[in-house]
């Protein structure tokens, strides 16, 4: 993560926390983890110049890992 976001998020952390508001945080994507597969092959330019269509493709891909990080 950058350093810039990783400042950001640390300070909404602390934050949350003052508040007692309780958080979870979830980053992504894990380009070590095999579920980055598609990110790879995107940035590998495997998926051809649709921008569009492969901007939606991602976009599915990264709520479906959010979404199994919060269960």
């Amino acid at each position: 993560m950058e350093v810039a976001k990783q400042t950001q998020l640390e300070t909404l952390k602390k934050r949350l926390t003052d508040e007692k508001i309780d958080y979870r945080t979830v980053s992504f994507p894990n380009y070590d983890s095999p579920s980055s597969s598609l990110v790879k092959m995107y940035l590998a330019g495997e998926f051809g110049t649709d921008a569009k269509q492969l901007a939606h493709i991602l976009l599915l891909h990264f709520m479906r890992q959010i979404d199994m990080q919060l269960m």
